[in-house]
């Protein structure tokens, strides 16, 4: 399993104009975007305030980084990826030349692997730049990244990183099984790409299509159906870890929803993994790859 894990790494870190402007552009864009702040810091050290950055603590800033790949437009960003990692071979041809030595569920799941690992690199080091950098302009302007690295604030801070990290790779997980559904389907890469934005989509417009089919049916109990969804259950994990209360859906209809634990949402959530994963396997297990 590792030797075929480094070897699909090393194919996909191979296309470097792929990998380069889907994945590494975001640590890449972080570090022009700190440099350009020092040196404004160095031009208009008055005008750096502007940018708010007295404000943020330098563990917030690390932890915002974790943000993008979580929200809708950071997900619907790194589908063009997914879509290749997972349908490529199909245009390439190449399954005849892999398929051969490895079983395909082991091979399927590599994949998922090397695309979680590549995005969670990509953005942990995008978060440690995000973090040290733009403090190399608060230095210059006599400003204050925030408290100092102690042992209680290292073990807070050490805790929600990891916890982000691992929801972080769970969606991940979940928006790579859109594509990879996709891809195994339609054999596609722009079929696998349109397939996982059209998830994504849907996935988010989930609300809306649930209330107008409970109010069309008069049925309220449809508006439950949305506490099975990625996106209600991210936000109730993220709720009980930042505030340790459940998360609540502010839009009329859904207020009386039932609270739900941290567990629930977790098992859902891996519940989601488990089955886009599964039915990956399953298709490609069935394909006739010639």
């Amino acid at each position: 399993m590792n030797k075929l894990l480094r070897a699909e790494l090393q194919k996909i870190v191979g296309h470097r104009w792929v990998t380069g402007l889907l994945v590494w552009v975001f640590p890449v864009g972080a570090l022009a975007a700190s440099l350009l702040l020092i040196l404004l810091s160095l031009l208009s050290p008055a005008r750096l305030q502007y940018f708010g950055l007295n404000n943020i603590l330098w563990t917030d800033r690390m932890l915002s980084v974790w943000s993008i790949p979580t929200s809708a437009l950071g997900r619907l960003l790194l589908i063009g990826f997914m879509a290749f990692v997972f349908a490529g071979e199909y245009q390439w041809g190449t399954w005849k030349n892999i398929l051969p030595y490895n079983s395909r569920p082991r091979i399927i799941l590599t994949k998922y692997l090397a695309v979680g690992l590549l995005i969670l690199i990509s953005f942990a080091a995008m978060s440690v730049i995000w973090s040290v950098v733009p403090g190399i302009a608060l230095n210059i302007t006599g400003g204050s990244s925030g408290a100092a690295l102690t042992n209680a604030v290292a073990a807070d801070f050490a805790r929600d990183y990891i916890f982000q990290i691992l929801l972080t790779f769970t969606i991940i997980m979940i928006t790579a099984g859109y594509a990879a559904v996709g891809g195994v389907i339609t054999r596609s890469v722009l079929g696998s790409a349109l397939i996982g934005i059209g998830a994504i989509l849907l996935q988010e417009l989930s609300m809306v299509i649930l209330l107008l089919v409970s109010n069309l049916v008069n049925a309220p109990g449809v508006l439950n159906l949305y506490r099975l969804t990625p996106t209600y259950n991210l936000h109730n994990v993220s709720s009980w870890m930042s505030s340790n209360i459940p998360y609540r859906v502010q839009i009329p209809g859904f207020e009386h929803l039932a609270s739900d634990s941290m567990s629930f949402s977790a098992i859902v959530l891996a519940l989601w993994v488990i089955t886009l994963v599964g039915m990956t396997m399953l298709v490609f297990q069935r394909q006739d790859i010639t």
